[in-house]
């Protein structure tokens, strides 16, 4: 069993922050992404250039990576303390353990929807919601 089983009232009370959080996690992986992308390239040519060595840019690329790093790990710890379940990031797909007729089950929200309005059995997945 679950360390915490979220009320539907609980769950919703909590949707601000996550949707919140799931912004800015969107933006820090946008940003990571772009950092790896821009300092591999600059591997690539600092490897095929004789030497230079690009120093300066390559410092600051490497703290983008790590500061949109840092920006992805301190929501992802705060759900996890939370027992706030991430499914898909991109999607905001995201799962509350609840009981539901004194089993575990999942009250789902994706990113978009007003309220929670679906749940669904542990082992179903987005595939089986059904409407409370």
């Amino acid at each position: 069993m679950a360390d915490r089983h979220y009320t539907l009232e609980e769950a919703e009370a909590a949707l601000p922050w996550v949707r919140s959080a799931i912004d800015s996690m969107r933006e820090a992986t946008a940003e990571l992404l772009d950092a790896r992308t821009k300092l591999s390239a600059l591997m690539e040519t600092i490897r095929s250039n004789g030497g230079s060595t690009h120093e300066e840019e390559v410092d600051v690329v490497r703290s983008r990576v790590e500061k949109s790093t840092e920006a992805l790990r301190l929501p992802l710890e705060e759900f996890e303390s939370r027992g706030i379940i991430i499914r898909d990031l991109q999607r905001g797909l995201i799962d509350f353990v609840a009981l539901r007729d004194g089993r575990e089950v999942y009250l789902c929200w994706l990113y978009g929807e007003e309220r929670i309005d679906y749940w669904h059995e542990l082992d179903t997945g987005f595939a089986g919601r059904q409407p409370l």
